[in-house]
């Protein structure tokens, strides 16, 4: 058994480029509006839920996922590197060139003194399988050799692309959630120091049970 190197995250779980995040965000952000609802209604217990309840909130908000978003997440994670299918992102001329992996190598070949143009090569063609060609990725190796070194300026001068921006759904429902764990706290309803939007979508408590419950393939073929 392989085990996977930790930047092959995005090609093996693309759902994690933002589409649970909206997803989850969609939840809460329902979640803190019916506390708030609950408040103004003058309910003492404003956070209790039922399963059933909770099931329905979770049910609409991933209908509300929009296939755009999904589009998007898919495209964030550079998987589909096919030129022929549309995508939601504007690559720059060389469709190859938004590959990470590739870039991660650049980047390595410019800052280690141990790997050599050749075996940098043979990294970004197993990176880029069928869609590698010389052509395209010699000015940027050229520009790392001329460098002689200096990684600073090897890596400025490749420009290494950026991700492009999580959707503009995702954002928009973070902005909405702020807002609501907001106006939880202007009411007192939240003590101390609130969360962020990050705490509230990523809470510490389920990175733990994500840890606790990492099993390999094996060992989930044996619990089923």
């Amino acid at each position: 058994m392989d085990v996977l190197k930790a930047n092959m995250t995005s090609f093996v779980q693309p759902c994690d480029e933002g589409i649970i995040r909206c997803f989850k965000a969609g939840y809460r952000k329902t979640y803190c509006a019916k506390a708030l609802n609950l408040d103004e209604a003058g309910k003492r217990d404003i956070y209790s839920i039922n399963l059933l309840k909770g099931v329905l909130m979770a049910k609409a908000a991933w209908e509300a996922v929009t296939s755009t978003t999904i589009h998007h997440c898919w495209d964030h994670s550079q998987i589909q590197l096919d030129p022929f299918i549309p995508t939601t992102i504007p690559y720059n001329d060389v469709q190859a060139h938004a590959n990470p992996i590739a870039w991660g190598v650049m980047r390595e070949f410019a800052v280690s003194d141990s790997m050599t143009l050749p075996i940098a090569k043979a990294c970004i063609k197993q990176a880029l399988f069928g869609q590698y060609l010389d052509g395209d990725q010699r000015p940027a190796l050229n520009t790392i050799m001329d460098a002689e070194g200096d990684a600073e300026a090897a890596i400025a001068a490749i420009q290494i692309p950026a991700h492009p921006k999580l959707p503009l759904q995702l954002s928009n429902i973070e902005d909405q959630l702020k807002n609501a764990i907001g106006e939880l706290k202007s009411q007192n309803c939240i003590f101390g120091k609130p969360l962020t939007v990050d705490e509230v979508v990523d809470p510490a408590a389920e990175r733990l049970i994500d840890k606790e419950f990492a099993l390999d393939d094996r060992e989930i073929v044996a619990e089923v």
